[in-house]
């Protein structure tokens, strides 16, 4: 699958994309931990969030980021 970023994508794209990720095959590399947080935006950029986009969905569902968050609801 050739990744294309589509600027046309809209929120429901997005959530769709994003729960085939978390659903998908990406689950269980995660879980196993063997996959970079950098190599996980980079995948859900490819099923078209914006790089800002990826990082909030990542930090959303709970994965530590390069700078926690501190006290932020």
């Amino acid at each position: 699958m050739k990744a294309v970023f589509n600027p046309t994508a809209t929120n429901n794209d997005i959530n769709r994309a994003a729960s085939e990720f978390y659903n998908g095959s990406y689950r269980s590399i995660w879980v196993n931990g063997n996959m970079s947080r950098r190599a996980m935006r980079r995948q859900l950029e490819k099923m078209g969030m914006t790089k800002e986009q990826a990082d909030k969905y990542l930090t959303d569902i709970g994965l530590p980021g390069q700078k926690p968050v501190r006290g932020a609801k």
